[in-house]
């Protein structure tokens, strides 16, 4: 998930054309950022994991199973409660990713969108290769959009 993410943010700032200064700084530096983005993302992804790791054991438990404690009610509490922070830890790790790569798709698609207005006023005949270019990308990127929140959809949904 992390690196489609940044795929989707290296894609927006090489082909969007911004005039911001923070877009302009970006597009000089994200090749020398990339490596370092996919560190940190690396970093992350391996610590919102540790919890899993360590409470693979009580997460795998049966619910049902009668326990051989006395107070056996607080201790399935216990345990639905620390399952409910592991299923909430997951759900904010991955929306982060989804976070970035609808910003950076909403972004691009929107660069592409006043970008081929621009091309339509100036051009002079109808079926511009360059134009048609412009639209398969602006088709790719809401497909690579719609199919990555539907998985974000099913992905909360189990």
């Amino acid at each position: 998930l992390w690196f489609g993410a940044w795929l989707s943010v290296f894609y927006c700032i090489k082909v969007a054309s911004f005039t911001q200064p923070f877009f302009i700084w970006m597009k000089q530096r994200i090749p020398r950022l990339v490596p370092w983005l996919l560190l940190t993302s690396w970093l992350y992804s391996f610590a919102a994991a540790i919890p899993f790791a360590w409470n693979a054991d009580g997460v795998l438990d049966n619910f049902t199973a009668p326990l051989s404690m006395t107070n056996s009610s607080a201790l399935r509490n216990t345990r639905k409660g620390s399952l409910t922070l592991l299923i909430s830890l997951s759900n904010a790790a991955i929306s982060l990713p989804l976070i970035l790569s609808v910003v950076s798709s909403v972004l691009l698609i929107w660069s592409l969108w006043v970008h081929i207005r621009q091309m339509q006023n100036n051009a002079s005949g109808f079926r511009d290769p360059s134009l048609e270019a412009h639209t398969s990308a602006i088709k790719s990127v809401c497909s690579f959009l719609i199919l990555y929140i539907t998985y974000f959809i099913c992905l909360l949904l189990l």
